[in-house]
């Protein structure tokens, strides 16, 4: 057990969970990161248009570098670099010069990369193997469809402990309690996910548009959608760039 200064600063990363239905800002708020520092995209479902796109991020787009994410085993590539955040490693992996290390990593979408994790497992299952889930927990093996739930806590609580800010974009979803039959909105992830999946964050912010079609966002909870922030005040925001949320 550890004492935990309650009187001082925050020092830890940010860990920030950015979900909304499709079409409602959530990849260019998050392109808004180029104003605060070097940006990592994981472009994970092909959302880098964008970026490259939008006019409003012209600046911020000096300071983001966009890769591909090609198949499940990135999954552990990129969790190795992301822990590292060295340059020189950067620079290997991408085959191009990286001076710096990034200021923030965004994985967009984390609910495109199930795609990837299911598919992983069909394979696996159809040539009855057994599949380590990542290297870093050797003694965890996907056998049946329910450890795709195990497999995005995993990769979830491994990442977090690395000491780089970080966003998981997602998709949003409404599903049905099993117990109460109350119908839950949330991230789209797997099963119970969608109700726990926020807990793990210390800022929720779940994006729409309005009738006029502006976009907003909000890190309040309202209704079926779950929002928060840790780190100040939950306001809602119209036309939101990451530095006006998060400061």
């Amino acid at each position: 057990m550890q004492i935990i200064d309650v009187q001082g600063k925050v020092t830890k990363p940010h860990f920030i969970l950015v979900y909304g239905a499709s079409g409602t800002g959530k990849t260019h708020l998050c392109g808004t990161l180029g104003e605060l520092g070097r940006v990592l995209f994981i472009d994970i479902d092909q959302g880098h248009e964008t970026l490259v796109c939008s006019n409003v991020l012209e600046k911020a787009r000096k300071n983001i570098t966009v890769v591909t994410f090609d198949a499940f085993k990135d999954l552990d590539t990129a969790y190795k670099a992301v822990k590292k955040n060295d340059p020189a490693h950067w620079s290997t992996l991408f085959k191009t010069e990286v001076t710096e290390p990034f200021d923030w990593v965004v994985w967009d979408t984390w609910s495109e990369l199930q795609f990837y994790m299911m598919e992983e497992l069909r394979t696996q299952k159809k040539h009855g193997q057994f599949l380590n889930a990542l290297d870093f927990r050797k003694n965890v093996e996907i056998q049946h469809w329910g450890m795709l739930t195990d497999l995005n806590k995993l990769s979830i609580q491994e990442l977090r402990k690395c000491s780089v800010n970080q966003i998981f974009i997602m998709q949003e979803t409404m599903i049905k309690d099993d117990l109460s039959g109350a119908i839950i909105g949330g991230p789209a992830i797997h099963g119970k996910m969608v109700q726990d999946m926020p807990a793990y964050f210390g800022i929720v912010i779940h994006t729409s548009t309005d009738i006029m079609g502006k976009f907003n966002a909000t890190t309040k909870s309202k209704g079926k959608w779950p929002a928060k922030s840790r780190r100040g005040e939950s306001m809602d925001y119209v036309n939101p760039t990451m530095k006006g949320v998060i400061g």
